[in-house]
């Protein structure tokens, strides 16, 4: 009999992509080890979820049908929808990322580099399995296969610009602006969503800077960030994978649930805050740019955050979990 897995998360231009990608992560993580034993993989999401992810792969189906494994990651769905599922499935799996609310969950996983089991402790059962830190992130395969191939940024000479897959407020053309300033003549490479609400003018944007590429339906995001020796992004899933290839961030905070993550980073010397302001981007541009000992030691920083493996980590814990 197969052990049947559901995942109920949502992605759309509000909350953009990345709860998405990571449970796509996680599950094919799962799809490759049940080439040894019968596992059977869907989706639980919104029709606008298929839209803003065109290659979900999986599935679609309502949880309510229940199954063996239940997987949450939605910040809209708490312990009350915990509950309710309770009776269908014979293990829910709640990934989180900030502990101030509380779940009914039998494994948590919160990825955040440096985030303590403790903290946790007042949000769920007793009885709960607790997965955190840099040991249980999330990476897809193609970071984990070039992390090793990754070297230490010694000098700013390109730049990787990426505010996730839609970017709702068109952050993108101001990070453009700051780096025209700069005059600097850099390699620009922008990657974004196809269904990104401001992509055209992000796109008439990068027509009038001879320096500048947007690209949309990335097959290897690793491959382009490996290259680069500076990303400007957000705090969101993206900043762990920037960390697993060595690469120095600038990051903006571009929803509330990412201050915790752009602290950690900044702390680690990983990442340099930046305000969402394009003045901004062009003073920590220049200050990398003159200050290539600074890129640097931000480079070595990050790596050292995100060992690799989780995926892999997560999915067999999960496994032996619910079948022990």
């Amino acid at each position: 009999m197969s052990t049947k897995i559901i995942f109920r998360t949502d992605a759309s231009v509000k909350i953009g992509i990345g709860h998405v990608m990571r449970c796509l992560t996680l599950a094919d993580k799962l799809s490759e080890l049940g080439a040894a034993q019968a596992i059977d993989i869907a989706f639980a999401s919104s029709p606008e979820t298929v839209e803003t992810v065109p290659d979900l792969k999986y599935p679609i189906v309502d949880e309510t049908i229940g199954g063996d494994i239940l997987i949450i990651d939605h910040y809209e769905l708490g312990i009350d929808y915990e509950t309710s599922m309770r009776d269908k499935f014979d293990l829910i799996m709640v990934i989180d990322d900030i502990p101030n609310r509380p779940h009914n969950c039998d494994i948590l996983l919160d990825q955040t580099f440096g985030r303590k089991e403790s903290e946790w402790h007042p949000m769920v059962p007793d009885s709960a399995l607790l997965l955190t830190g840099g040991p249980f992130m999330l990476l897809r395969q193609e970071f984990e296969f070039m992390k090793s191939q990754s070297q230490p940024r010694t000098k700013l000479d390109s730049i990787f610009v990426s505010l996730g897959g839609t970017d709702p407020y068109n952050v993108t053309d101001l990070v453009l602006e700051g780096i025209r300033k700069t005059r600097l003549d850099l390699p620009v490479t922008v990657v974004m969503g196809t269904n990104a609400p401001h992509i055209l003018d992000v796109k008439d944007k990068a027509k009038s800077m001879s320096n500048v590429i947007v690209m949309t339906n990335v097959r290897s995001m690793s491959a382009l960030m490996i290259n680069a020796d500076l990303a400007i992004g957000a705090g969101g899933t993206t900043a762990w994978e920037r960390c697993a290839l060595g690469l120095p961030s600038l990051v903006l905070e571009i929803a509330d649930n990412q201050k915790d993550v752009i602290r950690r980073l900044v702390l680690a010397d990983a990442a340099l805050e930046c305000p969402i302001d394009d003045h901004a981007v062009y003073e920590a541009i220049m200050l990398l740019h003159s200050s290539p000992e600074i890129l640097m030691q931000m480079s070595f920083s990050a790596s050292a955050i995100c060992p690799g493996n989780g995926a892999q980590r997560v999915a067999q814990i999960l496994l032996d979990t619910q079948q022990g």
